[in-house]
């Protein structure tokens, strides 16, 4: 059985995922068990407790924000190194991972290279460029090294399956990332709220949920090759 950590409903939206089957596994297929964390490591260390027994393969799924220049909204990153912010190296399962390449759809591009956890969203895009040099890291997630740590002290194989949401040159609006609440899940409410006080973000809401539409997309081609194992 594989698991799916997915941080976010939203990302988990191209299995039909509803709000009820959240913080919980749930049943995809005989060889799936996806369960929707919320975002950041406490909510993600919950996740893999709850799936360590039942699972012999973690992925850590979802969007990231690109960190290089070569990386768009909508490519794939299927790093063969995961690093947390104090250094620690993780290293992907190659043999699964190779095992999924096979699989891709020709049009269906990634990317390889190092994943580095955040412990805070990245918002600014000077922040990200920064954050990538020092840490020589192409993208960044705020879940996959607590998921990779966690994995390897359980024995449990883990691979990353994450596509750029947010590209170098994409800086995240307050009514966003102030919309996270204190279960990690997005509020609509306030979000709407946030775009009421903050009117100039929806230029930029925009531009986000278009890059969003692109990750979802490659979502999509992800989520029938994981269906085919």
């Amino acid at each position: 059985m594989i698991g799916i950590i997915i941080p976010l409903i939203q990302e988990a939206s191209v299995f039909k995922i509803k709000k009820n089957e959240t913080k919980r596994p749930v049943k995809l297929t005989d060889n799936l068990l996806l369960f929707v964390s919320g975002v950041g490591p406490k909510n993600v260390t919950y996740a893999v407790n709850e799936l360590a027994s039942e699972v012999s393969h973690i992925i850590s799924w979802g969007s990231a924000a690109g960190l290089s220049k070569i990386l768009k909204p909508g490519d794939l990153v299927l790093p063969d190194l995961i690093l947390d912010e104090k250094g620690a190296e993780y290293v992907t399962d190659s043999n699964f991972n190779d095992q999924m390449v096979k699989l891709f759809p020709k049009e269906l591009s990634y990317h390889s290279g190092a994943l580095c956890e955040s412990t805070t969203m990245l918002k600014e895009v000077e922040e990200k460029r920064e954050f990538g040099k020092k840490h020589h890291a192409m993208a960044c997630d705020m879940e996959s090294a607590t998921i990779a740590k966690l994995a390897k002290q359980k024995g449990i194989p883990f691979t990353a399956l994450r596509v750029i949401s947010d590209d170098y040159n994409t800086a995240i609006p307050q009514s966003v990332y102030l919309s996270i609440d204190e279960n990690g899940d997005f509020s609509l409410g306030k979000f709407l709220f946030q775009l009421l006080i903050n009117p100039k973000d929806i230029i930029h809401v925009i531009r986000l949920g278009k890059n969003f539409s692109k990750a979802k997309k490659t979502m999509l081609k992800l989520k029938k090759v994981l269906l085919s194992l």
